[in-house]
């Protein structure tokens, strides 16, 4: 793999990285932000609205997905994974991006979540930009790779 592949690979790795920690933090935000006032009956009630049950086992799939994804990302070198990376990397921004959307349809404003959302976005559409350039530099033929390794 040449230098300018590795480059993007790093880059798509890093950027699914820095998603699942933003979206550990926004998590993790939303406990503390909704547990200060000490009304444990209202936070209960918010979770079980936003994410609820279902939205949780969402959660806990994404976050499976994403650690699996990174490590998938390291060892992937044929040119249709490549492209397999790029298309779960749209999706994966994508559904955080319409989630977004449609907390600020529902009148949420800028906030600590909007902060931490937005740069969700940014960081994963850096990671669509570096997994789209890292597929198309894949060639059908070529995959001077160091050692056989998974998906390859």
């Amino acid at each position: 793999m040449s230098e300018l592949e590795k480059k993007y690979q790093a880059l798509v790795a890093q950027g699914w990285s820095g998603m699942l920690f933003l979206l550990l933090t926004m998590f993790i935000t939303d406990l503390v932000e909704l547990s200060l006032p000490g009304d444990f009956k209202a936070l209960s009630m918010r979770l079980s609205l936003d994410p609820g049950m279902v939205g949780l086992w969402v959660l806990a799939g994404i976050i499976c997905l994403n650690v699996v994804g990174q490590m998938a990302i390291r060892a992937v070198y044929k040119r249709s994974c490549r492209w397999w990376v790029f298309g779960v990397t749209v999706a994966y921004v994508a559904f955080f991006l319409l989630h977004q959307i449609v907390h600020l349809l529902n009148g949420e404003g800028f906030d600590i979540h909007f902060i931490l959302d937005t740069t969700h976005h940014v960081v994963g559409f850096w990671a669509i930009w570096a997994a789209y350039r890292w597929a198309r530099l894949a060639t059908r033929d070529h995959d001077d790779s160091p050692a056989p390794l998974l998906f390859n």
